[in-house]
């Protein structure tokens, strides 16, 4: 089990899985759990009054059922959640399969999220 630490309004995930899976699962945990995520190298920082443990608990699900990281409605949102020119000034001009396939390979890591949502 993912260690998470609530308190009022405010959680920490403990991933300890790096800057790519702990950005990855910021775009999920906000798209999915409507919370404010803050990550860094070792942990993701979860704000909001919607922030619970079976609420952390039901997102978590969501990643683990077949289909989930390749369901276009996911990547359309995590798409339209990137801040503009967030890997090259040229990501607007690309096709949208191209542009995608920068998020997944340079910013955010699916496989790795994969792996570890699978073990905890």
């Amino acid at each position: 089990m993912l260690p998470i630490e609530l308190d009022h309004e405010k959680g920490h995930a403990w991933t300890f899985a790096g800057g790519r899976i702990n950005q990855t699962l910021r775009y999920i945990f906000a798209l999915e759990g409507g919370f404010k995520v803050i990550p860094d190298n070792v942990q993701l920082r979860m704000e909001g009054d919607t922030v619970t443990l079976p609420r952390v608990h039901k997102v978590i699900d969501r990643m683990r059922q077949p289909g989930f990281w390749s369901d276009r409605t996911v990547w359309d949102s995590i798409i339209a959640a990137l801040p503009e020119y967030r890997l090259s000034k040229f990501q607007r001009a690309l096709p949208p399969q191209f542009s995608e396939e920068m998020v997944r390979d340079y910013l955010l890591d699916i496989k790795g999220t994969q792996r570890m949502i699978d073990t905890v």
